[in-house]
């Protein structure tokens, strides 16, 4: 999970393609009903990573990377706000950090925070596990 998301981030910094395609899709598209093949496409891609974030997040509970009673329901839309979040940000005001340089330490930080914050625990007999 966290290379991916260093993956992610450090290609946003460094790569202009992705870098625009990215702008695109956050900041230049418009989901009207004429953009229904992008804005399904869009949707597809956000089913994918969430499944895959499960996916990721299950078995790192399972190696005990993760505490046991990690509420999965809660981490996973979190998570991927979170992320989607900072590449908007960045990328509508690139100059205004190094997002390269600061890519280990929101990915880390993010990590710490599913690992430790009492707000995604499990409450006692509660499953927390998205369906498959």
């Amino acid at each position: 999970l966290r290379e991916s998301w260093l993956f992610l981030l450090q290609k946003a910094a460094n790569n202009p393609e992705w870098r625009q395609i990215l702008d695109i899709i956050f900041h230049r598209c418009e989901l009207v009903a004429e953009s229904g093949q992008i804005q399904q496409r869009l949707h597809q891609g956000q089913q994918e990573a969430t499944q895959r974030m499960i996916e990721l997040l299950r078995r790192a509970v399972a190696l005990g990377q993760l505490p046991a009673d990690l509420n999965i329901d809660a981490a996973v839309p979190l998570l991927h706000a979170t992320l989607i979040g900072v590449l908007s940000s960045w990328l509508f005001q690139p100059e205004a950090y190094d997002l390269a340089a600061q890519a280990e330490c929101y990915v880390d930080a993010l990590l710490h925070m599913v690992r430790t914050a009492p707000g995604l625990r499990l409450a006692a007999g509660d499953s927390g596990a998205m369906p498959d």
